[in-house]
């Protein structure tokens, strides 16, 4: 079942340990996320809480932006690509380096 769907079968609110154990994240980085208002949640008193369904929605939402950022890295690395002549800069220059300046200057001596 995946992630969402499980988490929106949750019958009451989950606490930030459930939450951080079903995310694989921490206690800390859960409340950091409600300190900064990342996450949907409601407090009952000074305790945290989280409604299934909007945590859900909030994942799957999180889900399709990254899904967005990778795609946007792979546009970005093929038009890099793309636009440098000689791909791997620092692969050119070592090969440069090896190939053409030392030969021509192998038979200076070394004062």
């Amino acid at each position: 079942m995946p992630l969402d769907d499980l988490i929106e079968s949750q019958k009451s609110a989950l606490t930030v340990s459930e939450v951080a154990d079903m995310l694989h994240v921490s206690r800390r980085l859960i409340y950091q996320l409600v300190t900064i208002g990342e996450i949907p949640h409601f407090k009952v008193g000074s305790a945290v809480r989280f409604e299934p369904h909007r945590l859900a929605d909030w994942l799957r939402e999180k889900l399709k932006q990254g899904n967005k950022q990778e795609e946007l890295a792979r546009i970005h690395e093929a038009r890099r690509h793309a636009f440098e002549p000689f791909g791997d800069m620092t692969a050119f220059w070592t090969n440069w380096w090896s190939d053409v300046l030392l030969p021509k200057h192998a038979d200076r001596e070394v004062q």
